[in-house]
């Protein structure tokens, strides 16, 4: 988690800086306004890939998690009913 902070303090860190930079550089408003508005929607893009990568990974994990769960639990539930089985089998 420690990893994904930083790189998600990274990126901000970048954007804010491109962003003061274009707006202190010597260019009109609109040229301005324009490339803000492109790197603004290319980072948007970027983000909304590296979110939906990230919920997909753990939407995996957690199906992966709980599929194991549910075959475990079937496993002693099998077992309990043998056990039961030879319990009435032997009386």
């Amino acid at each position: 988690m420690s990893a994904k902070n930083t790189v998600a303090g990274l990126i901000i860190g970048a954007a804010t800086g491109i962003a003061l930079g274009m707006l202190f550089a010597p260019r009109k408003g609109s040229e301005t306004r324009d490339v803000i508005a492109k790197t603004g929607g290319d980072y948007y893009d970027k983000i909304t890939e590296d979110v939906k990568a990230t919920v997909e990974e753990q939407l995996d994990k957690y199906l992966r998690n709980s599929s194991s769960r549910a075959e475990e639990r079937a496993k002693r539930q099998i077992e309990e009913v043998k056990r039961e089985i030879a319990r009435i089998k032997a009386n």
